[in-house]
């Protein structure tokens, strides 16, 4: 798969004017950068995974990441905004998603998308030129792009031994998405995390949390 740049990484480079910088700019480039102020926003957003599908008073891993950020000195300003919708798909989410972006302005947004595309058989190519469209949307606000990998249905999954959809892989090119790989599929395959075959409970919904705040460990 061809790597796609957004409009704003392009530009970066094209500014470089030395050879130092242009080295700098090709690192920048190669691994987006993360600039989250102590007064950020960080944007949570997708389907039923993001929305705490199955989850009880503790909530799902976008409301236990801000209690895990509010009790943390370096980030208790920071506010997580929960953008889910049950039963989305990628297309649905691709066209909500600019007005999110002017509405909260963040500065990362960590999504939940493509489940429900396996789930009802759309296109592999549709779903992957949506998640690149949403992640050249996203840098092109000046934000973070972040997405868990979630798993391939199947055989195997339906016997409870899961793993990252491969489409994942290929997502985390230079210019593109940061993954947060294995934690979803992981969780699912525990029977003590999941509230049904496709949800965690809140104590897999933690362990999500813990993983979307490591993601985030470079941006202060």
């Amino acid at each position: 798969m061809p790597v796609r740049y957004s409009f704003a990484v392009l530009r970066a480079l094209l500014l470089c004017g030395s050879v130092a910088y242009l080295t700098a700019c090709g690192d920048q480039a190669g691994r987006l950068m993360c600039a989250l102020p102590s007064d950020g926003r960080i944007l949570a957003v997708g389907d039923s995974l993001t929305n705490a599908y199955g989850a009880d008073q503790r909530g799902g891993w976008a409301e236990q990441l801000q209690d895990r950020l509010s009790t943390d000195a370096d980030w208790m300003g920071v506010k997580v905004v929960v953008e889910g919708v049950n039963g989305e798909q990628t297309t649905a989410l691709r066209a909500r998603l600019p007005a999110l972006l002017t509405r909260w302005q963040p500065q990362v947004v960590i999504l939940t998308s493509g489940g429900n595309d396996f789930i009802r058989q759309v296109d592999e190519q549709h779903t992957v030129d949506n998640l690149h469209a949403m992640a050249e949307e996203i840098i092109g606000s000046g934000a973070l792009p972040v997405v868990f990998a979630v798993p391939q249905p199947g055989l195997a999954a339906a016997a409870g031994f899961l793993s990252d959809h491969s489409l994942f892989e290929a997502l985390e090119s230079p210019g593109s998405w940061r993954v947060i790989k294995n934690v979803v599929s992981e969780t699912l395959a525990d029977p003590t995390l999941r509230a049904d075959r496709i949800h965690p409970n809140s104590a897999g919904y933690a362990r999500m949390a813990e993983a979307a705040q490591a993601a985030l460990a470079d941006c202060r």
